[in-house]
Parts: structure tokens; C-alpha cells; sequence
């Protein structure tokens, strides 16, 4: 007797094939038949007709390394059929932590910046055994990111590494990969990693040559210099020896929409020269990311505990917001009444989310940009906003 049997269902069995129409039959977590088998029996028996069933799916580029901690279920995964979770991405992975330096790291990737982790780890394999007695619901993948071996090795991120300071990275990645990573990413408009050049990508991402691994990027400009920015990132690949995914791969601002069509052509052009490239994106107009990211340099040197510094000076933080209205440091054609607070890093800020930065200036009396930038400082610098971003031709 089988456990489950799923009746007429229309099943796509992830080859690439058509659909065809069978049953499918469970016993513990093993399909044990594919065929006709309707006069069998089982514990319980559900009716597919008109349905699809197919294995599980793969989210490709996820931000679940903590909250798979914290919230092992899975749910919003699980519930839309998403049995693996890629993680690690943007350059910004749980591992490996640097030793005694895990709050200044989660404040500097702010995914990271949430109640209810215990910190207990700091290197890759460390991670992966918190992740495993964590028991999810779903298959882990994780990849190595930039920002931590940079913190570990360097004291100063506003500058590229050096020729030792690059090997030194190629190492951590390198055991990353030994202790369970499958892959690097870089994440290259955050603070960081934003210094970083060509020669110390390059030379760190050869780590995963040898094993196979890709190269995952979220890359330097979305904006004015998008098409720039994918260039540069076929060419670390190519350089490396190794697979490209550009994560979230779109023009990001009005002034740059419909550049979608000439970043495939990019991409095409490197894979009739023999790269390995490929891309990801959300379906939806907007986009989510920090606030604090859309600083102007001078804001942001430093890391986040001296921009809060400076934002704790009245005179400094009407400058920032001066800045932010004006665009002057982000390429994000800001409409305050469409940035939604997504995600914020404090319990007691729950109340912003779901509301514009118009929404929320209203309710203060202030201009949208001073409460924009108010907000950081109240937030600990740990709140999303999530505008429309994207164009559907280029989502298209």
C-alpha cells in the first residue's frame, strides 16, 4: 500500500519534457511509481485533475541564511512549492564570521540585522551544522560572500586589496568551499565591497574554478552605468575561468529603461564566445534594498556606526537629506509617495512597514527626505525601502 497516490495528475518531471498525464505514488519521502495506478490503494489518495506535479523548485537567490535559523518552516517558500534555497548572495553569506567582530559585520550586511540569531559560528562548516540542527523544511545551498572574508582580512574596506590581501581572501573562500559552499558572490554596490577592483574579484573567484562553482554577482550599477556594470562582470568571469549568474539583472532606473534587451545581447555575445553566463530577476516592478546604500560616499565612509555619528549632527543630517533629494550619490529616481518601507532591523519599528516615506513624513510633520534620513538614525541604519524600480518591457 502506498502512502500517498496522486490521481490524473499532469506531471512535468523536470527534464525539460512535456507534460504527460500518470499517477504518482509516495512511501515515506520516496516516489516509489510513476504510471497508471489507479485501482492501487494508498493511505490517502488526492485528485490532481487539471494539476500539474512536478519535483520541487529552486530558488535561485534567496536571503534566507538567517531566517532559516530563526524560522525553520519555511512556509513562504514551502507554500509556493520552493524546496531548495540558494543563500549567500549579493556578497553578503553567514560564514565565515568574523571572530568578535559579528556586530559590526551585521550591521555592515544588513540582511543580517534582525533579532533571534544566536551567533554561535564563525566558519563555513560551523554554519552549516547550526543550519542542519535547525532542521528546515527545505534544501540548503549556500555560497560564500565577499564582504565577510573582507572583513576578516581587511581593517580598511574603502580601498581595493592588495596583491596578499587578495590571496589571503582566495584562501577563506577557498576552505569555505572545502567545508560545504557552493559558490561566490560579490555584492558591489554596498559599502564594503564597493572598493574592491577587477584584479581582487578576479583573484579571490578563481577559488571555485576547480570545483565547478559559479561566480554570482549583484552588480556595481544598476543605473547610469548598468550596461558598464554587466560588462565588468563578464569579464571578471572570463578572467576567473568560471560560470556567471548576474543576480537580479535589470536597469533600475527611468533614466535607463528598455537597456534590458542590450544586457541579454551581452550576454548572448559571451556565450557564442564560450562563457558560461546567466542571470536572475524577480518578476515584479519593485525593488527592495537598503536605504542607507543611496548615501553619498562621505555619508557612508567608514561603515555604519560612523554614519550614525554623523547623522547624530542635526547640520550633517540635513545635508544627507539635502543629498538624497537631490540624487546626488544614487542613481534611484526616488518618488517618496512609492518608497514602501519593506524591512526594518527593530521590533519597535514594525509600525513602518507597508507605508511610504510620504506616509510616514505626514504623520511627523517633516519633509520626506529628513524623515527619510531621520529613520536610519532610529532605525540603527536597518530599514528597506522597496520603489518601483523596474520597467515590464525590461522584466519582459
Amino acid at each position: 500500500m502506498y502512502d500517498i497516490l496522486i490521481k490524473n495528475a499532469r506531471v512535468l518531471d523536470g527534464t525539460g519534457a512535456p507534460w504527460f498525464k500518470a499517477d504518482v505514488a509516495t512511501v515515506g519521502e520516496f516516489i516509489v511509481a510513476i504510471g497508471t495506478l489507479s485501482d492501487r490503494e494508498a493511505v490517502s489518495v488526492i485528485d490532481a485533475t487539471d494539476c500539474f506535479i512536478s519535483p520541487g523548485f529552486v530558488e535561485e537567490h534567496s536571503h534566507s541564511d538567517g531566517t532559516l535559523i530563526v524560522d525553520p518552516m519555511a512556509q513562504s517558500a514551502i507554500r509556493q512549492g520552493i524546496t531548495t534555497l540558494v543563500n549567500g548572495l549579493c556578497g553578503m553569506s553567514a560564514a565565515p564570521m568574523p571572530s568578535g567582530k559579528s556586530t559590526e559585520y551585521r550591521r555592515a550586511a544588513p540582511i543580517f540585522d534582525y533579532e533571534g540569531i544566536d551567533w554561535t559560528w564563525n566558519s563555513m562548516g560551523e554554519y552549516l551544522e547550526v543550519v542542519r540542527v535547525s532542521r528546515p523544511s527545505v534544501n540548503v545551498v549556500a555560497l560564500v560572500g565577499h564582504m565577510p572574508v573582507r572583513h576578516l582580512v581587511m581593517d580598511d574596506t574603502n580601498r581595493p586589496a592588495n596583491r596578499d590581501e587578495t590571496e589571503v581572501m582566495y584562501r577563506l573562500v577557498e576552505q569555505a568551499l572545502a567545508e560545504g559552499a557552493r559558490g561566490f558572490s560579490t555584492g558591489l554596490t554596498y559599502q564594503d565591497t564597493a572598493f574592491a577592483d577587477v584584479n581582487e574579484i578576479v583573484g579571490i573567484a578563481r577559488a571555485t574554478h576547480n570545483r565547478g562553482f559559479a561566480y554570482h554577482t549583484h552588480i556595481r550599477d544598476q543605473g547610469q552605468n548598468f550596461l558598464d556594470s554587466v560588462t565588468e562582470a563578464i569579464k571578471i568571469a572570463r578572467l576567473a575561468e568560471v560560470p556567471l549568474v548576474i543576480s537580479h539583472m535589470y536597469p533600475a532606473s527611468r533614466k535607463v529603461w528598455g537597456q534590458g534587451a542590450e544586457a541579454i545581447e551581452l550576454l548572448y555575445r559571451a556565450r557564442n564566445q564560450g562563457q558560461q553566463v546567466g542571470f536572475d530577476i524577480t518578476p515584479w516592478p519593485r525593488g527592495g534594498g537598503p536605504i542607507a546604500q543611496m548615501l553619498s560616499p562621505w555619508a557612508r565612509d567608514g561603515g555604519m556606526d560612523s554614519t550614525l555619528q554623523r547623522l547624530r549632527n542635526p547640520d550633517l543630517r540635513s545635508q544627507v537629506a539635502m543629498e538624497l533629494e537631490s540624487g546626488e550619490g544614487h542613481t534611484m529616481d526616488l518618488d517618496w509617495d512609492d518608497c514602501l518601507v519593506c524591512q526594518v532591523s527593530k521590533s519597535e519599528n514594525y509600525g513602518w512597514l507597508g507605508h511610504s516615506i510620504s506616509e510616514l513624513a505626514e504623520k511627523r510633520g517633516m519633509t520626506p527626505s529628513g524623515t527619510a534620513t531621520l529613520m536610519l538614525l532610529e532605525g540603527d541604519g536597518g530599514y528597506w525601502i522597496a520603489p518601483t524600480i523596474k520597467s515590464d518591457e525590461d522584466v519582459d
